[in-house]
């Protein structure tokens, strides 16, 4: 589990590493705590080895915390779609801060969402894709300063 999500995550932070040198001398990114569910998921010399070599990698984990999905409730009539998802064992009203996502065997979708539903309750996690996910990183890259090109269409 944590080393497909670690594959796809490393492929998403390849995509920035062109940038870190730049970053570094140009625009230095101040001093970038692990998120506590970090440490959680990984461990705290892996957190630690994040902040000392790799902080591209350790504000994707950061952003992917909390961006990577969103919740919904899903209606009754799609009782059948609700049947169909993989379970977390998530309480559908925990607070979405509290969520370690990381400790979840999630498969991202490069071009699809993806859904889970929350314990037995009609509450879906939505995913979203690798593409969107990709896209929204990049904006919050640019936001913090870390990215000067505008995105191309």
């Amino acid at each position: 589990m944590k080393k497909t999500f670690f594959l796809f995550v490393m492929a998403i932070a390849l995509s920035a590493f062109h940038t870190e040198a730049w970053s570094q001398e140009h625009n230095p990114v101040q001093k970038i705590d692990p998120d506590s569910r970090l440490v959680e998921a990984f461990g705290q010399s892996f957190a630690d080895r994040l902040v000392q070599e790799n902080s591209n990698l350790l504000v994707y984990y950061n952003f992917f915390l909390d961006n990577s999905y969103y919740i919904t409730e899903l209606p009754d009539d799609k009782a059948d779609f609700f049947e169909s998802l993989t379970k977390l064992p998530i309480a559908p009203d925990t607070d979405p801060k509290n969520i370690n996502v990381l400790k979840y065997e999630i498969k991202l979708k490069f071009d699809k969402e993806t859904y889970f539903r929350m314990s037995d309750s009609n509450k879906v996690m939505v995913f979203y894709s690798g593409e969107k996910l990709n896209e929204k990183y990049n904006e919050h890259r640019r936001a913090l300063g870390l990215v000067t090109e505008t995105p191309t269409n």
